[in-house]
């Protein structure tokens, strides 16, 4: 089966890159153990890098400064690796929370991550579509549309 995931990701950032660097991600300014966090759910999941994506039935409801370009994939459901409950893992990575749950299975949780294992191959890679903030993290305007399942 066919799951259809949202990502998104700064201008310039190559969705078909491997490995991915945790220690790149702007998350690291607030955030200075982040890598360090990412990289130890990496190994218990025996994968060295992934896109971190939400099911397309969980569109977006922010706009995140610095992640403006959005990629729609179509992956197996093989491909994921795992489904981590978001508000958990957010709670988590600021320090919050000792642990986080995630499962190796399809499972649904209110706010959640699909992890795909990079490489993202090119056919896995549907559209793509770039927004500006227009007034706060919840006001962003569509400005570019791009189909790329040819």
């Amino acid at each position: 089966m066919l799951v259809r995931a949202l990502t998104r990701h700064g201008e310039g950032f190559d969705i078909l890159s491997h490995p991915i660097d945790p220690a790149r991600s702007f998350y690291v300014e607030a955030i200075s153990d982040y890598p360090t966090k990412v990289r130890k759910l990496y190994r218990e999941l025996g994968i060295d890098s992934a896109i971190w994506a939400t099911p397309d039935s969980q569109p977006f409801g922010l706009f995140e400064i610095g992640k403006e370009c959005e990629h729609v994939l179509e992956v197996d459901e093989g491909r994921i690796v795992a489904y981590v409950n978001e508000t958990e893992w957010s709670a988590y990575i600021s320090g919050e929370l000792d642990s986080f749950e995630y499962s190796r299975l399809p499972v649904t949780y209110p706010s959640m991550s699909l992890l795909i294992p990079t490489p993202i191959l090119p056919g896995e890679v549907k559209r793509y579509r770039r927004y500006e903030c227009t007034n706060g993290p919840e006001s962003f305007e569509l400005v570019e549309d791009r189909d790329l399942s040819c």
